[in-house]
């Protein structure tokens, strides 16, 4: 019994014995003795990339979105630091300055300290001599008659 009618509308036609077609998956639809149609390649890749596209742009958008973010905070960053570093520069000259005019300062204390001192040493010397002036006044108020008595006893030889 060779039939040349296909058993069904899309399928060729058979040869040999009646044997019903090998069913390609195990839907519904072969199981009901029904063929889905056939999708044509393009078709098939439109149909992939219109489900599959949208779930890879939109982790993509969101990525772009953070990037941008972060580039912006990265130029926020590069800005602040380079205020910083001008900072830290005018400091930097600011203590050098100071640094030198405390180094300035030091040597003038240091010079004054020694002109006290000196002008101590020469205070200490000045009051002895005063003290010494003083007795010899002193001795010379005391010894004063003396001598004029001396000085007209010797008038009267």
């Amino acid at each position: 019994m060779t039939s040349q009618q296909p058993n069904h509308p899309h399928e060729p036609p058979t040869q040999g014995t009646q044997s019903s077609p090998v069913p390609l998956s195990t839907t519904s639809a072969h199981q009901a003795g029904e063929r889905a149609p056939a999708l044509a390649p393009g078709t098939r890749i439109i149909v992939f990339t219109a489900l599959l596209l949208p779930a890879a742009v939109l982790p993509l958008l969101v990525l772009r979105r953070s990037l941008t973010s972060l580039h912006r905070k990265i130029d926020a960053l590069a800005t602040t630091t380079g205020g910083l570093q001008h900072e830290l520069r005018s400091t930097l000259l600011e203590l050098s300055v100071r640094k030198e005019q405390h180094e300035q300062l030091r040597a003038v204390l240091d010079e004054t300290r020694a002109s006290l001192a000196a002008l101590r040493g020469e205070t200490q010397r000045a009051q002895v001599v005063r003290d010494r002036i003083q007795e010899l006044v002193v001795s010379n108020r005391c010894a004063s008659p003396y001598v004029h008595r001396l000085e007209q006893q010797g008038s009267r030889d």
